[in-house]
Order: C-alpha cells, then structure tokens, then sequence
C-alpha cells in the first residue's frame, strides 16, 4: 500500500435506538495506476435485545469495477430456551445477482461461562458462498484452549490453538493465561 485515507463517522438518533454510521476509504498501491474505493453506510439498532443492522456498501477496484452489495443482519437471544445463546441470520444481495445466506448459532456455558461455542452456514443463489463452521473456545485457569473445523465447498480446514503464559521460578513453574508485559507472583 503506499498511501490510504479513512473517514469514519457515527452518530446517535436521540431516542430513537440505534445509531447511523458511515465509513470512507480509498487506497493507492505501488504499481497500480488506479485507486481502490470503497464507501459504507448503515443503521445499527437493538429493539427488545433484538440486534439488527443494514447496510450499503459500494467498493470500487483498482480495476474500476464496481460492487454495490445490500446487506441485513439480525441477532436474537434465545434466552427464554437456552443460556447465554443466540440466533442470528443475515441476508446480502450484490447488483450482480448474488445473494448469500448465512444463518448461525452461537452461546456461552459451564459455570463463569467459561466456554464459548458457535455454529453457522451460509449459501449462495449461484453455488457460491456455501460455507459451515464450527467453533469452541475455553477460558480456564491455566491456559486458553480453542478449536474451530470449517469447510467452504472445497476443502476442509482444522484448526485448533492453546495460549498461556509458563513462569519458571525458584519454587518450580507456573501456569496461567496468556501473561501481559508486566508480571508477579505472589
């Protein structure tokens, strides 16, 4: 990249819930005689602990093609049913025909809702976007454990990940979650 600039803006609508937000940016590469732009518009709100959000979104290319993609997204707790989980769907049609659907579940559990979990899918109208994910995570005391498998029409993915932090000291060695700049033992 050899320059960008950015323009974010957000404001609040009184007592209406939600507020309006939009996001300016254009980038000039090394070797490209165009400029990428793209420029986002949208109203985020929450009614009921309902969370939704819609928005525009126009990215010009280097190549001077231009997208222009709708995009609505709904969040609904499930808590009437299930602890700590929610719903959510999302809809995004682009002015080349495309639609994609995403539709997902995601929640905490155990006691300090110490695991986090989530589960989604999505498709196309032209075969593309076709997706599925699942994901764990664990906060415990010792370290941070997480694993996700994901597949997207293609392949397959595995991925898994531990973050901790080991202390070496006189009376033998520590576990912990992931230690910051500034560590004590006490």
């Amino acid at each position: 990249t050899r320059s960008r600039k950015e323009l974010s803006l957000q404001q609040g609508l009184g007592p209406l819930p939600g507020s309006l937000f939009l996001s300016l940016a254009e980038d000039r590469r090394w070797g490209e005689q165009g400029k990428r732009q793209s420029v986002s518009l949208g109203y985020n709100g929450s009614i009921g602990g309902v969370s939704y959000g819609l928005n525009y979104s126009q990215n010009q290319s280097y190549q001077a093609q231009t997208d222009r993609v709708v995009a609505l997204n709904v969040s609904i707790p499930l808590n009437l049913w299930a602890h700590n989980t929610w719903a959510g769907y999302g809809i995004s049609n682009s002015n080349n025909g495309k639609t994609l659907q995403t539709l997902g579940l995601n929640g905490t559990a155990l006691e300090g809702d110490n695991l986090n979990w989530g589960l989604s899918g999505g498709y196309g109208n032209q075969g593309e976007g076709e997706n599925g994910n699942l994901s764990l995570g664990y906060r415990g005391s010792k370290a941070l454990l997480g694993a996700g498998l994901s597949h997207d029409g293609q392949r397959q993915r595995l991925n898994y990940d531990i973050q901790g932090g080991v202390l070496l000291h006189a009376g033998g060695v520590t576990l912990s979650q992931p230690l910051n700049d500034t560590v004590a033992l006490v």
